[in-house]
């Protein structure tokens, strides 16, 4: 028989939410921080596109920080 409630959630390894939530804002940072450096330099077509998909990454990380803050409060 299992002793766990039966609502529970599966867990993972302890400390699996922290490594998860360093990677995505580190990431999320590191996209910030590239579009700042990109604003600096010539702005060609390419660099233009670049900067518009590192600051979409930073939208997208964003929001995961949210969510995973989010489900850590309900969990």
């Amino acid at each position: 028989m299992s002793t766990s409630p039966p609502n529970s959630t599966p867990q993972g390894p302890p400390g699996s939410f922290t490594m998860v939530f360093i990677a995505v804002f580190a990431l999320t940072i590191l996209c910030l921080l590239g579009s700042f450096w990109l604003t600096t330099h010539d702005q060609s077509p390419a660099i233009a596109n670049l900067n518009d998909k590192l600051l979409s990454v930073f939208t997208l990380g964003c929001g995961a920080i949210i969510g995973l803050l989010g489900g850590k409060h309900l969990a």
